[in-house]
């Protein structure tokens, strides 16, 4: 019986709805298990992906639709992309300051600097692309971006505000 104890004890224990994705940074791919991914979806310039629509994956109270990786030339992971079906909420960044402290920055967007429209397609498309100047705010002023910066890594959220998603990257930094 002891033995069944210390063999239950040694097995991973992981929850994906509170993962760190943080401890990948670093790994070889090829030795990374996640969501039973095989990693066969992988392009020629180092990157990895597991699309999840049709069978999204909980995470802290969000869902993931989609995960990427990006490794360095000896197939180590230097970057991990997390893409939310919905906006992150005030739990979820609580959630979030809860673990890694409070973010290093929260960066909200200001007045408009300049703005071009182009189209495309013969007409069928417009697109705006507009500079903005940005400044520091709190997570109630609706911020664009998140960042919390680590000993080896960053974290940065991205908020699609007009999509209503939320991307999240995990990046090493040394």
């Amino acid at each position: 019986m002891n033995y069944l104890l210390i063999l239950i004890l040694l097995i991973p224990q992981i929850d994906m709805n509170s993962y760190q994705y943080e401890v990948l940074l670093g790994n070889d791919i090829e030795e990374v298990k996640i969501f039973d991914a095989d990693f066969t979806n992988k392009s020629e310039d180092n990157h990895y992906s597991i699309p999840l629509i049709d069978n999204p994956r909980e995470f802290f109270n969000n869902h993931i639709y989609y995960i990427s990786f990006s490794t360095d030339n000896n197939q180590k992971i230097n970057n991990i992309n997390v893409s939310l079906t919905s906006l992150i909420n005030e739990s979820f960044y609580n959630s979030f300051v809860e673990i890694y402290g409070e973010p290093s920055s929260i960066m909200v967007e200001g007045e408009i600097i300049n703005s071009k429209k182009s189209t495309f397609k013969k007409g069928k498309a417009i697109v705006t692309k507009e500079h903005r100047k940005t400044k520091q705010g709190s997570f109630n002023d609706n911020p664009r971006f998140i960042v919390w910066k680590k000993d080896n890594y960053l974290i940065e959220v991205l908020m699609k505000y007009e999509q209503g998603k939320s991307e999240i990257s995990y990046r090493k930094t040394s």
